[in-house]
């Protein structure tokens, strides 16, 4: 491994090692017994000991590169020691156990655990943790420490769902990082308390507040959230699993009063809308072909529409039982996802935005003289054209991924293809089975459960340092 490369994964690696301290805490509380919470002393020291003999690397200037094969091979090592616990305490098998960190760290929320709520304490503590770790990002952890040493900064800022897209940058990317975990923090604990007041016991409004907001989706009660039958505190979940789509820059400069920017955001505007706009019509779906109330519709609506737009994937019964028409609107809002700057998969609202505005302009390009300037625009300013390129080109690869890996998946896991693109989709959007059942994910074969763990990190990663790891080049010069 690159030395430069080795000592931030190490250092990563070290603070680590701390976060896996947590459970061990929650588990005394709890009076688990030493055997129990023996998984996460384990993690623990592989992660001090593996941060330590890393770290003997090189303390230099990373480039581009450098950071984005860091950030890749933190989130991986993250994953793999993450998944002692699971294999220590449940007795789960490597794959099994890598598959369920894989998508606790990517917020992905796919489970293979049967019976969570009669896990320890401590387990299903860690088993969320993981989520709200992973949800605003590993990689700000890479980025907060490079940028004191320039180099990989910026450009490793980006990589992942572009969490301090330029546009909405603070004078700098750590301080844009700073008013990310400050909103963070604020808002999660806000979460607990409304929860509570709703009627949780407190691990459980913790539990819920750790997977909300990094819209991971993670539920550790008998029912989920419909099993509390609680108009509020169905309506808590709406509002944070909305927020959790929303830009947290947006989110900071509303807690310092700028409530124009709210008014003013492209990228917000068209979120709001298009969830509005879905809203309406499963509501109007659900009353003609299901029968009941309109509220009742409009209620079983607005929690899905926004739980998979924000691609939280929390449910209150199962999709399955949708009508048709809804389940095509909520699997085209999976693919989409919330906004840049947020906890969300997808390829955003704002690229989705920019994609329209290029087809436009193409349809505008019949209608100009050749003299005619025409090109794409936002906020009133041309955007250049190597943001377009990265644009075009994520869609492109996330289409690509989404067929190659639905594509495998038929060959070999004996799935249908509908349930095969489903299932890669799901993985690549950060979301949850949406329409698979969890005996179907129980029964894929080893081969495809690390198939779909990639996935969940090349969607999570934004696919662009994916492929810097595996391109061969790269490879050849780190090797």
């Amino acid at each position: 491994m690159d030395k430069v490369v080795a000592y931030y994964v190490g250092l990563f690696l070290r603070v680590f090692s701390g976060l896996l301290l947590l459970p061990v805490a929650v588990g005394l509380f709890f009076g688990e017994s030493f055997i129990l919470l023996e998984g996460f002393i384990i993690a623990a020291f592989v992660s001090i000991l593996s941060g330590v003999f890393l770290i003997f690397g090189e303390n230099g200037r990373p480039d581009a590169v450098q950071g984005m094969l860091a950030a890749v091979i933190g989130w991986i090592c993250a994953v793999a020691i993450g998944s002692i616990p699971f294999m220590h305490v449940l007795e789960m098998g490597f794959v099994n156990a890598f598959f369920e960190s894989m998508s606790g760290f990517t917020t992905t929320g796919m489970s293979i655990i049967r019976s969570i709520e009669h896990a320890p304490k401590s387990l299903v503590f860690w088993r969320a943790f993981i989520q709200w770790i992973g949800g605003l990002g590993i990689l700000t952890f890479f980025v907060a420490v490079i940028v004191k040493v320039g180099g990989a900064a910026t450009a490793l800022a980006t990589a992942e769902a572009d969490k301090t897209d330029s546009g909405k940058m603070r004078p700098s990317v750590l301080n844009s990082i700073k008013s990310m975990w400050y909103v963070y923090i604020v808002f999660t604990l806000l979460q607990i308390s409304l929860l509570y007041l709703g009627g949780l016991k407190p691990f459980e409004a913790l539990n819920y507040a750790l997977t909300t907001l990094p819209t991971g989706g993670y539920a550790h009660t008998i029912g989920g959230i419909g099993g509390f039958e609680s108009v509020f505190v169905n309506s808590v979940f709406v509002i944070f699993m909305f927020i959790g789509g929303t830009n947290f820059l947006l989110l900071y400069g509303l807690t310092k009063g700028n409530i124009g920017a709210f008014l003013k955001d492209f990228e917000f505007k068209l979120y709001l809308k298009i969830i509005l706009a879905v809203f309406a019509i499963i509501s109007l779906d659900i009353f003609l072909n299901k029968g009941g109330s309109i509220i009742s519709a409009a209620g079983d609506s607005i929690f899905h529409t926004v739980s998979v737009a924000s691609s939280s994937g929390f449910t209150l019964r199962s999709l399955s039982s949708f009508p048709e028409v809804s389940k095509m609107l909520l699997i085209g809002l999976m693919f989409v996802g919330g906004c840049l700057g947020s906890t969300t998969g997808g390829i955003k609202m704002y690229r989705l935005g920019i994609l329209l505005k290029i087809v436009w302009r193409e349809v505008k390009s019949f209608t100009l003289p050749r003299s005619a300037l025409n090109f794409v625009s936002e906020g009133g300013e041309k955007l250049k054209n190597d943001v377009v390129f990265r644009i075009v080109a994520i869609f492109f690869l996330w289409l690509a991924l989404i067929f190659i890996g639905g594509l495998i998946t038929v060959m070999f896991s004996g799935l249908g293809i509908l349930e095969s693109i489903q299932g890669i989709l799901s993985s690549i959007s950060s979301m949850g089975p949406l329409l698979i059942s969890q005996e179907t994910l129980i029964a894929l074969p080893p081969g495809i459960k690390l198939l779909w763990s990639f996935v969940m990190l090349a969607g999570r990663l934004e696919l662009l340092p994916i492929l810097v790891f595996l391109n061969v080049e790269i490879l050849k010069r780190f090797s």
